[in-house]
């Protein structure tokens, strides 16, 4: 009868631990967070963040637009720390150059947020 108080003593507590153990993860710095392929949950498309700056964005998500017949389709981002990045879009023709900075409110795994005018996107890891 005692050894069976104890097992089931040991098993509530192998259970108890096991259900304890914190399973998120610890996000990294923005700089590599952000590489990688991103839904844009207000917007409704996606874009792709890579390693060496590029930002593949075939749904205009980040900063696509058109001026005076001119498309401003070459992208590229810069992380500035924790708290933003910017991203920079040329036209695969001509010159000149446009360029905005997002706030990042939130840095999670798999989850990063901004503040556009007052308006939160949140990006979701696809």
């Amino acid at each position: 009868m005692k050894s069976l108080r104890l097992g089931i003593f040991f098993l509530v507590l192998g259970v108890v631990s096991l259900s304890s153990c914190d399973k998120d993860c610890t996000p990294p710095a923005l700089s590599e967070n952000i590489v990688g392929n991103w839904e844009f949950q207000l917007s409704g498309g996606s874009a792709e963040f890579q390693a060496d700056g590029t930002l593949i964005d075939p749904d205009d998500v980040v900063l696509g637009f058109e001026s005076n017949g001119v498309a401003y389709d070459q992208k590229s981002y810069v992380v500035n720390g924790d708290t933003s990045f910017t991203v920079t879009a040329k036209p695969s023709s001509g010159s000149g150059s446009t360029s905005f900075e997002f706030p990042v409110t939130s840095n999670e795994c798999d989850e990063i947020k901004l503040e556009i005018i007052g308006i939160t996107e949140t990006m979701k890891r696809k």
